[in-house]
């Protein structure tokens, strides 16, 4: 067996793999200079749709899925904030936000490894009232099954 680094969250991890095992690494290529500006403009102009403030508005129930903590932090730190504010200043009430931690079949993220995965602000706005949802996938209660499923709100 051979140990290499492997990327899990912002940090790297020890695993063991066999002697044989080809390690592929990513290349980090440089990002946008400005990732919040970014955001704001691709949620402003999204290629083939209409923007999400036009989409969204008073009396919508919203649910934004995420990654789970094993992958890097800065992801969902830049593009939630961007998210809420158009989603509230398009007139989604903030009780009607609801974010949901896909964790597949990960372990479930405790409540501190949320707060500092999601940040401070979105974390302390939304984890006191619940709107935080950890995804169990063998959770049955959790699954929601339709053979015609509803068509997305076009307004």
């Amino acid at each position: 067996m051979k140990t290499v680094l492997a990327d899990f969250g912002d940090r790297q991890i020890s695993i063991d793999v066999p002697e044989h095992a080809e390690v592929i690494e990513f290349e980090d290529r440089h990002g946008v200079a400005d990732p919040v500006a970014a955001t704001v403009e691709a949620i402003a102009n999204p290629h083939g749709s209409r923007s999400l403030s036009e989409l969204a508005g008073p009396g919508m129930r919203v649910a934004i899925g995420f990654d789970d903590p094993t992958r890097p932090a800065m992801t969902v730190q830049t593009i939630i904030p961007v998210l809420v504010r158009t989603l509230l200043d398009a007139g989604v009430g903030e009780n009607d936000i609801q974010l949901i931690c896909a964790c597949s079949n990960h372990r479930k993220p405790t409540g501190g490894e949320l707060a500092e995965y999601l940040g401070a602000t979105i974390y302390d706005r939304f984890g006191p009232s619940r709107q935080i949802l950890n995804h169990d996938c063998s959770d049955p209660s959790q699954l929601s099954f339709s053979a015609h499923p509803k068509p997305a709100n076009t307004r």
